[in-house]
């Protein structure tokens, strides 16, 4: 039986999307294709605040995301000591930081989601051209993503190639960087008890 979506047999040409129509996954997986030089250069600065600090170098970082109001430099120190914060995210100390401290927060929590993600987009180029069978499941993360709404989703090399080929033709207007989940359920709950506020 012939599969009935062209994109999941495969049969889809990077040059004709008016067939192939992303869903809320494909959206997400297109994020992290669109965002990858800010996104690496973010994970990136955690390894490097580490080196410097250890030879005892002064060495800064500048986090500058769209969902920020404003951007905030790091030292390498300053980045160690946030970096001791993030196996406790989302507890009361969470909340005291800065909205740039937090959102850094998230990033550091996800560097192995993120690295894994941008292996699997590298592999998949390598397994593509070499033939070779290869398949990613992409779990979106909770941090910014509802599961509900956007749930996993298995890719082979072949849909990977082809969702590449789109994001390059797109650009930051039409993926925005999603709000952490945490700020808008946050401010949710701020919203509904000034709502009743007698």
């Amino acid at each position: 039986m012939e599969p009935s979506n062209p994109f999941e047999a495969g049969l889809v040409h990077p040059d004709s999307y008016q067939i192939w129509q992303p869903d809320n996954t494909d959206n997400a997986f297109i994020f992290f294709i669109i965002y990858r030089n800010f996104l690496k250069k973010c994970i990136e600065s955690i390894d490097k605040a580490g080196e410097f600090y250890t030879q005892s170098k002064e060495w800064y970082y500048t986090i500058n995301a769209p969902v920020l109001d404003a951007p905030k430099q790091y030292s390498g120190k300053e980045i160690i000591q946030l970096k001791r914060l993030s196996g406790s995210l989302y507890n009361r100390m969470y909340d005291r930081l800065s909205k740039q401290d937090q959102f850094y927060l998230i990033i550091m929590k996800l560097k192995p989601f993120i690295e894994k993600v941008y292996k699997s987009i590298d592999d998949a180029h390598i397994n593509y051209f070499q033939r070779k069978d290869f398949y990613f499941t992409f779990i979106p993360p909770l941090d910014f993503f509802d599961n509900n709404v956007t749930p996993a989703k298995n890719y082979s090399a072949k849909q990977i190639m082809i969702i590449t080929s789109y994001a390059k033709k797109l650009n930051e207007m039409n993926i925005p960087f999603p709000e952490p989940i945490y700020w808008k359920v946050k401010q949710a709950i701020i919203d509904a008890s000034e709502f009743y506020t007698f």
